[in-house]
């Protein structure tokens, strides 16, 4: 029976994209009128921890990512373990957090390479 689910919600989505595009799009817009932000409250909730209102106070304390400075695409930067709120980042900044383990030695490590030290292997001076 899930299987079934499956296929016809797969199909719908298929069939209706269009229409799926439009009705979360307008969904958005609500959002974004009755609560200055383009999410979903509960999912807000769900996500990061905190109501709509903490989340758009939080976003609104930077108008910049606050690694780089640049200020598009910004998202909302947290610990994924803890939900604790880190800052307001650039999409490229947070993505590159992430791929660097959301840690200092990831960081660390990254850095060492780009000034010459190979991890794992003995660097020939000579």
């Amino acid at each position: 029976m899930k299987q079934k689910k499956a296929e016809y919600d797969t199909a719908y989505r298929r069939r209706n994209k269009d229409r799926i595009r439009e009705r979360e799009a307008s969904r958005r817009a609500d959002w974004k009128e009755a609560y200055g932000i383009a999410m979903c409250p509960r999912r807000i909730q769900r996500e990061y921890g905190c109501t709509g209102e903490e989340y758009k106070q939080r976003m609104d304390s930077s108008s910049v990512c606050q690694c780089c400075g640049q200020p598009e695409d910004l998202v909302y930067d947290h610990n994924h373990e803890t939900m604790e709120f880190r800052g307001v980042l650039c999409r490229q900044c947070n993505q590159a957090a992430g791929l660097l383990g959301d840690t200092k030695q990831g960081v660390v490590r990254l850095l060492a390479y780009l000034e010459g030290e190979l991890y794992g292997t003995t660097k020939d001076t000579t």
